[in-house]
């Protein structure tokens, strides 16, 4: 959160650089589209169920056969997964994720199979903009501090 937060009053602080002349409209414009496009994937990996399973109730004699017919079973959960399935439990969130990759301490939220996309448009985003904001940020001090 606090990353998005700071990348986002980066990019208002570059954009007033690039708004200061006409000529640089259209790079101030991609660096607002890319910071729209950044927050928007956040806020989608943060919101999206990252894929957990419903709980089951399971009776107590069908616990027994689970372990025979190649069920998996979570007693934590209370959920019962097939056993080639990647179902993992996260100790954070005590809850199992499908798909599960790792738990995001920026999110929040664990990373599984439905919103790994956006989780990584996030990071390509930010990645791009960081990079973006650095060395629009050299050309403008450059192109301001010349001589003429």
């Amino acid at each position: 959160m606090y990353i998005c937060l700071s990348t986002f009053l980066a990019v208002a602080v570059g954009l007033s650089f690039h708004f200061l002349t006409s000529k640089y409209f259209l790079c101030g414009l991609f660096e607002l589209l890319l910071a729209a496009l950044q927050l928007l994937s956040y806020t989608a990996t943060a919101l999206i169920n990252p894929g957990m399973p419903r709980p089951k109730p399971v009776a107590r004699s069908r616990l027994e056969a689970i372990k025979g017919d190649g069920m998996l079973y979570c007693k934590t959960c209370n959920v019962e997964r097939e056993a080639g399935r990647n179902v993992a439990h996260c100790s954070d969130c005590d809850v199992c994720v499908e798909g599960f990759d790792h738990h995001c301490p920026w999110t929040g939220k664990c990373i599984g199979r439905r919103n790994v996309v956006p989780f990584y448009v996030f990071l390509v985003t930010t990645a791009i903009l960081i990079y973006y904001i650095m060395f629009s940020s050299i050309f403008c001090l450059y192109s301001f501090n010349a001589p003429t």
